[in-house]
């Protein structure tokens, strides 16, 4: 499971919390892969002596942003694929964790670690966000004021595919990915391989409701766990315990007790109650 917008949203809330304000003394790149297309000499001399004034998150991209002498100095820019983890490690001697491959020793002798099993993610050092073609393309946040149900509706006639598709593009929803898709299309009365094209706009309105729904009920629960999600602390979410549909197959629908389904929309495990999404 690659890290949605709840999981994301988590990290970047601790992170903000307790990493911001930090300056990073030192640099230890121990897998120059995770780094690239940087050396890690380059990157290490990017980053070293720099800051960390403040940590955003971008759909599912953690952006953290350095100063040098009160002077901004690019960013961090973190997507943690599969199996990324950043650990807070407050005890410098802690043990390393296999697949840790990037540490910052702050000044306050913390850390900030990186571990990846499967080497997916990366930890990349760029001037700014113009340097990703992936960020500069990513879609509206699904949590901005400015972004309303009438322009999902209107970004929805573009395609005329399966509306779950069409969720998952990053381009029109940003962080969104598929278990919350799953979750919404449960809540608005909307089967999976509906077409976009197809609904209302006062549909529209509904599932960009019950987008933010979900995302929000997530980010309380702290993210959903399935395997290598955890938070800075190592402690996993716990919105799996709440799912209404996503992983579901076989148990009664919560509304009106049908046994839910599982279908394939383009590529993607999709869940849903065939009587309430029609």
């Amino acid at each position: 499971m690659v890290p949605e917008l709840p999981e994301v949203e988590t990290i970047c809330r601790a992170l903000q919390e307790r990493v911001a304000g930090e300056q990073v003394a030192e640099v230890t790149v121990l897998h120059p892969k995770v780094v690239q297309p940087r050396t890690p000499e380059d990157f290490a001399g990017k980053v070293t002596g720099c800051l960390l004034s403040q940590i955003k998150r971008r759909g599912k991209y953690l952006l953290l942003e350095l100063e040098r002498q009160g002077e901004r100095a690019g960013l961090l820019v973190v997507h943690l694929r599969m199996t990324g983890q950043l650990h807070w490690v407050t005890a410098k001697d802690t043990p390393l964790m296999p697949h840790t491959h990037v540490l910052l020793h702050m000044a306050s002798g913390k850390q900030l670690r990186y571990v990846d099993t499967r080497r997916f993610g990366k930890v990349r050092y760029q001037e700014d966000i113009a340097e990703d073609p992936t960020l500069v393309a990513l879609g509206p946040e699904p949590f901005d004021p400015l972004y309303t149900g009438e322009e999902l509706w209107r970004r929805c006639q573009r395609h005329s595919g399966a509306i779950k598709g069409v969720l998952l593009r990053q381009d029109i929803i940003a962080g969104l990915g598929n278990i919350y898709a799953d979750e919404a299309l449960f809540l608005a009365g909307i089967h999976p391989k509906r077409s976009a094209r197809d609904l209302t706009e006062d549909e529209a309105v509904n599932l960009l409701h019950h987008i933010r729904v979900v995302l929000e009920e997530s980010i309380n629960y702290k993210g959903s766990s399935m395997r290598d999600y955890c938070n800075i602390d190592g402690v996993k979410g716990s919105y799996q315990e709440h799912w209404r549909v996503y992983g579901q197959k076989g148990k009664p629908c919560p509304l009106c007790g049908t046994p839910l389904e599982r279908i394939t929309v383009q590529g993607r495990g999709s869940h849903f109650c065939p009587v309430c999404q029609r």
